[in-house]
């Protein structure tokens, strides 16, 4: 039951990364900057002194050829990586006996970040602690039901003849000890809007009744963290406050390294949908947790999928209402003086070695000389190599292709409608496919927000009920949830969900651009049997290559050759990309420039996967990337 009730919510988690992307690619990312380790290859910048109508010159760099050879680079990135295994061995193991003679997790932790990065000792600071709490509670925890797995493992590493040169990470092992305790009850419960604080804090004691309350108590081995973090995503504070004046052991500890459970909540109240509805309760909820009183220390993160910024406006929302949080980045602590030393002496490569590793990124530095917006594009003058790059396909399908708009907008709508779902669920005390939609109160909803939540519910309807697919589409249609072939830029992303793959035959494509760029999608992500359905749906899409990229294109640039066999390619053939293959060689593939610069592109970025594809594409073999370009949409 408790698939259904917050299968919606997990889906969120995949549209929220389906935004990022999409957000990230309108930006400047500084993942396709050149790095610090160039040798020599910069993509060429526009430098206008006052004049800034005056066009820059293009100037093609060489392709990198004082550079190891792919061998050489092969041994340079495995010794590279042996150095940092052996490394991060020799710290494992002086921290390790450290541990074994007395230390705290504290102590070495601070001791490996003196000699190391805070990330290493971090990592070895959460199993420590979490294997303290088991040594100290483990009489405790041998009485828990199913705990016939943890007590093995304990035994097996405590054997008095087994010299462990590691410290034993149990954290598997507890989910799997709280993976199935019965928490249906609680999450509808939580989701309902008509349920009692108290109601929901005895449910929750009743579900942990069999649980020792030491253990409940532990905030290293609780399984009541997940239940905090449930309540306050759904803001169900009055429970959560209830829950930590029963078991206050579970407040964070002053331990630097002890900041997993804060940076949770902070990401939480830092959601572009979470709303401080009730400053009071979010102040005693915090004081009791003990987050008022401690400082936060957290490493930044930028990356577009796994950003943390949400802890930042977490912690901005949250001085706006006079609750002050006290957090600091890494970058700018210094670190403690330990009370021990490890003396961890880091190996690295040779100077030399570092120079040749360095020249063997060349090539992708290359490349990213090579790869510009068709706003940096226009910067640069009409020289040959410009004009090639504006004639191709490539540049026209960007120059084309539609930004989408109200991203935001289109994000909280889902949030909210999914959020009035589940509320739905928990308050009926029923499942999604006993819900009636034609009895939600949903607000007014953006044509994109509805294609959206078609594709998903239909998605959750197929996984989780035993509805057909015509009646899947006739409960969605009747209360207008019904994809638009329109939105095809936007259904795009959702293309390996078999709720997209249900809507394909009632899709009504007035546009063929429309159905081109799904067909593109379907060929990019290499869901093939989507693709067949719509493709047969419209007796067969043509594509001018003169001007338009097509799903050979894009099959080209994504392909993968991962596959456990080897032998005969056609028979060993990864299934997914067996299935393009037979259709593009029965329908004929025809081979233009662009699909020779994306088989380039294969064949530095994969050798293996260039050698593959070229068994069964022979035209599509390249000798020289000189007049390699690739058009970035961003």
């Amino acid at each position: 039951m408790k698939k259904i009730v917050v299968i919606i919510s997990v889906v969120l988690i995949s549209l929220v990364i389906f935004f990022s992307i999409l957000s990230s690619k309108r930006q400047n990312s500084i993942l396709l900057a050149p790095t610090e380790a160039n040798v020599g290859i910069k993509k060429p910048k526009a430098n206008f002194g006052n004049n800034i109508n005056a066009k820059n010159i293009y100037v093609k760099q060489p392709f990198p050829t004082d550079i190891p050879n792919e061998e050489q680079c092969k041994e340079l990135n495995y010794k590279q990586y042996q150095l940092r295994d052996n490394n991060e061995r020799d710290i494992e193991l002086k921290a390790s006996q450290a541990f074994k003679n007395g230390y705290t997790a504290k102590q070495v932790a601070e001791a490996i970040w003196f000699s190391s990065y805070w990330s290493v000792a971090k990592t070895w600071y959460d199993k420590a602690a979490l294997a303290e709490s088991v040594e100290k509670l483990f009489p405790i925890l041998q009485s828990i039901p199913n705990s016939e797995r943890l007590i093995a493992q304990y035994d097996y590493v405590n054997a008095p003849d087994l010299n462990i040169t590691t410290v034993v990470d149990y954290t598997d092992l507890l989910d799997i000890l709280w993976k199935n305790l019965p928490t249906d009850t609680i999450y509808k419960k939580v989701s309902s809007t008509n349920t009692s604080a108290v109601e929901i804090f005895n449910e929750i004691e009743r579900t942990f009744s069999e649980i020792p309350y030491d253990v409940l108590n532990n905030n290293q081995l609780s399984p009541l963290n997940s239940i905090l973090n449930l309540l306050l995503t759904k803001q169900q504070l009055q429970s959560a406050i209830m829950l930590l004046q029963r078991y206050p052991d579970l407040k964070l500890s002053d331990v630097s390294f002890d900041n997993k459970l804060a940076l949770n909540f902070l990401t939480i109240i830092g959601g572009e949908d979470y709303e401080i509805t009730n400053p009071t309760e979010h102040k005693l909820f915090l004081t009791l947790l003990g987050l008022l009183e401690k400082q936060v220390f957290y490493q930044k993160i930028t990356h577009p999928w796994f950003s943390n910024e949400k802890v930042n406006k977490g912690v901005e929302k949250l001085n706006n209402e006079g609750i002050v949080i006290k957090i600091a980045l890494i970058d700018d602590i210094e670190k403690p003086n330990p009370i021990l030393q490890l003396n961890i002496k880091e190996n690295n490569l040779t100077d030399e070695q570092q120079l040749d590793l360095k020249k063997c990124q060349s090539t992708k530095d290359w490349f990213t000389s090579r790869e510009l917006t068709p706003n940096e594009i226009e910067t640069f003058k009409d020289q040959p190599f410009i004009a090639k790059i504006k004639s191709s396909p490539e540049f026209k399908h960007c120059k084309n292709k539609q930004a989408l708009q109200n991203l935001p907008l289109i994000k909280s709508q889902f949030t909210a409608a999914s959020k009035i779902i589940n509320q739905a669920i928990g308050n009926q005390n029923t499942s999604l496919q006993e819900l009636d939609l034609e009895t939600l109160d949903l607000p007014a909803l953006l044509p994109e927000t509805k294609s959206i939540l078609a594709v998903i519910i239909a998605r959750d309807y197929l996984q989780a009920t035993s509805l057909n697919e015509q009646e899947i589409i006739a409960r969605l249609s009747n209360v207008g949830l019904k994809p638009l072939s329109s939105h095809s830029e936007l259904l795009g992303g959702f293309a390996g969900l078999k709720g997209l793959t249900l809507w394909l035959n009632s899709l009504n494509f007035e546009q063929l651009k429309d159905a081109q760029i799904l067909l593109n999608r379907f060929s990019a992500e290499g869901v093939f049997e989507p693709f067949a359905i719509l493709n047969t749906r419209l007796g067969g899409v043509a594509y001018d290559n003169k001007n338009e990229l097509d799903p050979l294109y894009f099959f080209i640039q994504n392909y993968s050759e991962l596959s456990i066999h080897s032998g005969d390619p056609m028979t060993y053939e990864n299934k997914k990309n067996k299935a393009f293959i037979n259709f593009f060689t029965r329908n004929g593939a025809h081979i233009e420039s662009q699909h020779l610069r994306a088989s380039f592109a294969l064949k530095i970025r994969s050798k293996e996967g260039y050698n593959r594809l070229i068994t069964h594409f022979p035209e599509l073999e390249v000798k020289s990337g000189d007049d390699y370009f690739s058009v970035n949409c961003r």
